[in-house]
């Protein structure tokens, strides 16, 4: 990000934290002792009722975005750019070449053992997919005889309990 970006906008979130983003301008001195420091600080004026919490929610999303977006498209060129064999220690932070999203591709195996052992997981996720979405289906209480196991046992079967957290979902536009 260009400084005079970075400064565009700092200056126009600046009134809503107390100018955290003009004291992190200067990133390179930036620890992760300084961000929780800041953070601290930006929940402490929340607390006093300072700063809105909303306004702050609002502002911790951009700058996720800002972060993300910016590390996308940024690493390949540092990848390509290379830290070499011993690694590089600059601005608090530590760089080493490493391997990074490791997989294994077992079916290049030719194993019977594992490829018999997938297909019945496989099969057996997608016959419990089958079945939770039946039992979201369930309104109230019914009986069902089990046949599963042989036995013919007759069963009562309940909703199953939805459960989760009312909270604030940010979606930038």
């Amino acid at each position: 990000m260009s400084k005079a970006l970075a400064t565009q906008f700092a200056e126009d979130e600046a009134g809503l934290h107390g100018g955290l983003i003009l004291e992190l301008q200067d990133w390179k001195t930036v620890t992760k002792d300084t961000i929780r420091e800041k953070v601290q600080a930006v929940v402490e004026t929340i607390r006093e009722g300072i700063t809105d919490p909303i306004e702050a929610l609002v502002f911790a999303k951009k700058m996720h975005e800002l972060a993300k977006l910016l590390e996308a498209n940024v690493r390949e060129f540092a990848e390509s750019k290379g830290v070499g064999s011993a690694g590089l220690e600059m601005f608090s932070c530590k760089l080493s070449q490493a391997m990074t999203g490791v997989s294994y591709d077992y079916e290049a195996c030719g194993d019977p053992v594992w490829e018999h052992l997938s297909w019945q997981l496989m099969a057996a996720k997608n016959n419990l997919k089958e079945r939770e979405k039946f039992l979201q289906g369930v309104t109230k209480p019914m009986t069902i005889v089990d046949d599963s196991n042989g036995s013919g046992e007759i069963v009562t079967i309940h909703p199953p309990i939805k459960s989760g957290k009312l909270g604030l979902k940010v979606e930038m536009r």
